[in-house]
């Protein structure tokens, strides 16, 4: 399984700058942000009521605790792993299966080393 192993780290290495992207892309906000949104609007009119104030201000805290923190890796930490193919060899393979199950879509192998297959994420 090292040919395997082998052609996944260069898979990996062509497209380092690709994949480090595709990881550190932007967070995205949950559905119920949306939805809290669009009642702060509907609200903001009929703020001059109290009780109205305190619903805006209910639905604020809401929005906050939604508030997604970004905790993508660094894009360029990323490219340099995958770019450089020794650093990945260095990998365990507990460490490069993360790795795989990650940014490898499917390994086929229908026979021979030739007809060895790798198509990334």
């Amino acid at each position: 399984m090292t040919v395997v192993r082998d052609r996944v780290i260069q898979a990996l290495a062509k497209r380092a700058g690709d994949l480090a992207a595709a990881a550190t892309g932007p967070a995205q906000e949950p559905p119920e942000a949306g939805a809290i949104r669009q009642r702060l609007l509907l609200l903001s009119d009929m703020d001059d009521m109290p009780e109205i104030r305190s619903a805006i201000e209910i639905l604020k805290q809401q929005l906050r605790a939604l508030q997604v923190i970004d905790v993508s890796p660094d894009q360029e930490r990323l490219c340099e792993l995958f770019a450089d193919p020794a650093t990945l060899q260095l990998a365990t393979d507990q460490e490069l299966r993360a790795i795989v199950l990650e940014f490898v879509e499917a390994i086929v192998w229908p026979g021979g080393l030739e007809s060895l297959s790798i198509t990334l994420r």
